[in-house]
């Protein structure tokens, strides 16, 4: 007995999908492959040697290795950095207060607002701020630092990195609530911590404030003398140096900080990826070792939102200081 031909036609029909299903599926199955083998974009929005991209170095094979794939880095990316950028979950972003705290209230028209268009996912570090002097002035204590500018007989020098920079707010803290005066800022090295570190050491730099990765070498070298650090408690290194907080100063209780964003728009099943991989990373004691010895801290929030909630206290914080002191970029 024949089978009808319209059995035969759907027999043939089915055949096609089937096939065709299966090709689909193939080729699907290897774009999903492909996109594995990505390599995760780390962008860092300073340059290598500065206190994020130090942290970001030091996590990448564990970032790697939890991703189970390559990470590739993007250094000194700026302040749109990520902005626009693709939410495929293969871009990272590890940035500083400067730009995501302070210059949506320092610098007039900035464009750019971290909760809207970016989207924060935890702190990073912690990143204190040390004010030095260079050597030989004899100056190891702020109380001794006001004395000194005070009868000095030509003003003491200093420099805050940028004028849009964390340091800048910071110097008008200390200068401001220590009532020193005899001071005149000196601008000659150029923006960027390398002239300034060169001066302190040749000695034609009286006074910088700087993160702790820049500080430590130089301290420990013996080219400059830490006088407060900027972070809410004293450090393990220096346990003898006092923080700003304790000596009054309370706008200013943290200094620098590093934290993890991705584009907006990225799917929550991808910023539940990246931030376990970020703890997955500080999980590893010897990238903990890394960073605290460079003087920094381990400093991960419990989820996205917490960070979203720090973000926003930082800035009305430093909004707050910015009018106080009347620091402003013109």
């Amino acid at each position: 007995m024949h089978k009808p031909s319209s059995f035969k036609k759907a027999l043939s029909i089915l055949h096609v999908f089937i096939t065709t299903a299966l090709i689909v599926y193939a080729s699907l199955s290897g774009i999903v492959s492909a996109q594995s083998d990505d390599p995760m974009v780390f962008l860092t929005s300073h340059g290598a040697a500065g206190s994020s991209g130090r942290a970001a170095g030091f996590m990448a094979p564990r970032i790697a290795e939890y991703l189970k794939r390559p990470v590739e880095f993007k250094y000194n990316q700026g302040s749109s950095a990520a902005i626009g950028a693709s939410p495929d979950g293969n871009i990272m972003l590890m940035s500083t207060i400067g730009i995501m705290a302070l210059h949506p209230v320092l610098i007039p028209g900035f464009e750019m607002n971290p909760l809207t268009d970016l989207r924060p996912v935890t702190r990073v570090t912690a990143t204190p701020d040390f004010l030095i002097a260079r050597s030989g002035m004899g100056i190891d204590t702020i109380e001794y630092l006001v004395a000194y500018a005070a009868e000095a007989s030509e003003p003491l020098s200093y420099f805050h990195i940028a004028p849009a920079s964390i340091h800048r707010v910071e110097f008008a803290a200390i200068l401001n609530e220590f009532d020193i005066t005899n001071v005149v800022l000196d601008e000659s090295h150029g923006n960027g911590p390398v002239g300034a570190i060169k001066a302190i050491k040749d000695g034609t730099l009286d006074l910088l404030v700087l993160t702790s990765p820049y500080s430590v070498p130089m301290i420990e070298e013996g080219s400059a003398v830490p006088i407060l650090v900027i972070h809410p408690t004293r450090l393990p290194l220096y346990p003898e140096v006092p923080t700003l907080l304790e000596k009054g100063v309370v706008t200013m209780p943290n200094g620098s900080w590093a934290g993890l964003f991705v584009p907006v728009g990225t799917s929550d099943a991808d910023v539940e990826q990246v931030y376990s991989a970020i703890k997955y990373a500080l999980e590893d004691p010897a990238i903990v070792k890394q960073i605290n010895d460079l003087g920094m801290e381990v400093d991960l929030n419990e989820s996205p939102a917490e960070f979203v909630r720090y973000l926003e206290s930082e800035t009305a914080r430093l909004k707050i200081a910015v009018n106080q002191y009347q620091v402003t970029t013109d």
